[in-house]
């Protein structure tokens, strides 16, 4: 799939996608910037352009003229493919994951350092179901895996000089997954039938991550402020009237199968802020698999041989650590589960004195259930207008 995918990302399908995401991006903040912002023209698309191509890791001077920008985002997507470690999550593992992320508001993920929290410098998380969610707009997409690379980002305004250390977050689709619109399949069709059919994954956006901690200092009311100047962007590039979530609790979790909503767009960020710190912390076990060499059909005037196959890495989620209280995450004795269920997560920001930083870590997670039993996902239908 990761193979198919790197030599199929160079798609006029996927290009053609590409340059219509980023160019109503661009577009949204440069409208915002005029009519909420009150700038001018011209400063108006020079942060419409930070923010979009910039938090790409697109360094300045920008062009209007898009084409550049995704050539040169195709072969930033060819590198990540090339260069990644694989990790596939359990189903436990993302339960976790999903619960340990809806506890986050945006600035929290501002206290990621890349230099520490990272299983690796470049991965591919290949997630065992696609995450469905709705975007500020109401429109349902999924995602069935993340890649991540280290990045200057570009998207501080006014721009910093040499920009700021961070991270790629590229999104990908599954090409045959559960949200299939009318217009996407007749792209598949028109595919096929000329002969490219598109790679089962397809890149499917960027996000920009900071990655130097730069907010690690804050408590948790500074942060929260923070994060509330940035759902105030999202909320002026929303086109609907509904109302931007308040306050995430500090309490989550996940038993499968909801859509996630996602109206100021952080879900990106606060998934792999989760997945990252839950790892750094050893709360899920990351054991290396080495699959066999796999023969190769001999091509003219060659012989064969056996073809490299990469490691993969499987992420499983650790055990939880026995409370003496026998509290939310203790499996009660005399209860008989037949199948186990993710319960929930506890934030908590711990000050680290050595360190001088505040970090967030979490109380569990738990998972109820005996060990051999199947995970619940709850089954469910997606309306796609």
């Amino acid at each position: 799939m990761i193979r198919q995918t790197l030599e199929t990302v160079d798609h006029p399908f996927v290009r053609a996608m590409m340059h219509q995401n980023t160019s109503n991006g661009v577009g949204d903040s440069y409208r915002m910037a005029l009519v909420a912002g009150g700038l001018g023209d011209e400063q108006a698309w020079q942060y419409a352009l930070s923010i979009t191509v910039g938090a790409m890791g697109e360094a300045p001077p920008w062009s209007r003229d898009l084409d550049g920008h995704i050539e040169r985002e195709i072969r930033r997507h060819q590198a990540l493919l090339r260069a990644a470690e694989v990790f596939v999550i359990s189903p436990a593992a993302h339960a976790a994951v999903m619960a340990a992320a809806a506890t986050l508001e945006i600035a929290d993920t501002a206290t990621l350092d890349r230099e520490v929290d990272l299983p690796a410098p470049t991965g591919l998380l290949m997630l065992p179901e696609p995450i469905v969610h709705a975007n500020r707009n109401g429109a349902l997409s999924d995602t069935a895996a993340f890649g991540w690379a280290p990045a200057q980002l570009f998207n501080a305004w006014p721009e910093v000089e040499g920009g700021t250390p961070g991270l790629r977050v590229t999104s990908f689709m599954d090409r045959d997954g559960p949200i299939q619109p009318d217009e996407w399949r007749a792209t598949l069709a028109l595919a096929r039938a000329s002969g490219m059919p598109l790679p089962l994954l397809v890149p499917d956006g960027v996000t920009g991550m900071t990655g130097d901690g730069h907010l690690a200092h804050l408590d948790t009311a500074q942060l929260h402020e923070v994060s509330r100047d940035v759902q105030e962007v999202h909320l002026q590039l929303r086109q609907s009237a509904t109302a931007v979530r308040g306050q995430v609790e500090e309490v989550g979790e996940w038993t499968g199968g909801q859509v996630v909503e996602d109206p100021t767009q952080d879900f990106v960020r606060r998934y792999m802020f989760a997945f990252w710190r839950l790892a750094a912390q050893k709360s899920m076990e990351v054991s290396v698999l080495r699959p066999p060499a796999v023969g190769v059909v001999p091509r003219q005037g060659r012989a064969a041989g056996p073809a490299a196959v990469p490691d993969v890495r499987v992420v499983q989620l650790g055990a939880p650590a026995r409370g003496s209280g026998g509290g939310e995450g203790a499996v009660q004795e005399h209860r008989m589960y037949h199948h186990r269920f993710p319960v929930r997560m506890h934030k908590v920001r711990q000050w680290y004195p050595s360190q001088g930083v505040h970090r967030i870590i979490w109380r569990g997670p738990y998972i109820k259930g005996p060990a051999g039993a199947p995970l619940v996902v709850t089954e469910s239908a997606y309306a796609v207008r």
